[in-house]
């Protein structure tokens, strides 16, 4: 069942009124309107914010090789931020002193202006609940 992009925007707007497979189905939805995404996850660790990630960009048929993440656990006493950027292929991983964990889906597209819009808080487990 496809929904459209109102209904998918609606979803996302207020994540935490929807359930894993309405947010799926919204993700994927807009995702396909959308010249690309760039993504950041606020995770305990560098491995779960990797783990998600490659959840998410397989989820969302995104094609860029698994980013090179600089472990950062050493220096990160309360969480990570993560954020990569699949067009230029540029990720970066910091310490996060906050204490939510998601996701921040952010849409582009520039040439057509179909979907540009920043949704989250996202769950860590919405792709990895499913596979």
């Amino acid at each position: 069942m496809s929904i459209s992009p109102e209904e998918a925007h609606k979803i996302l707007r207020d994540p935490s009124s929807a359930n894993h497979e309405q947010l799926r189905e919204a993700l994927v939805s807009l995702s396909a309107l959308a010249d690309y995404q760039i993504f950041g996850i606020c995770a305990d660790t560098t491995s779960q914010a990797a783990l998600v990630l490659q959840s998410y960009l397989k989820a969302l048929d995104q094609e860029p090789p698994m980013p090179e993440i600089e472990s950062i656990e050493s220096l990160a006493t309360t969480g990570v931020y993560l954020k990569f950027n699949p067009r230029s292929g540029r990720c970066h991983a910091d310490t996060y002193t906050g204490m939510e964990r998601g996701v921040i889906v952010s849409f582009h597209s520039p040439e057509f202006g179909e979907v540009n819009d920043t949704y989250g808080n996202l769950p860590l487990d919405l792709y990895l609940a499913s596979s």
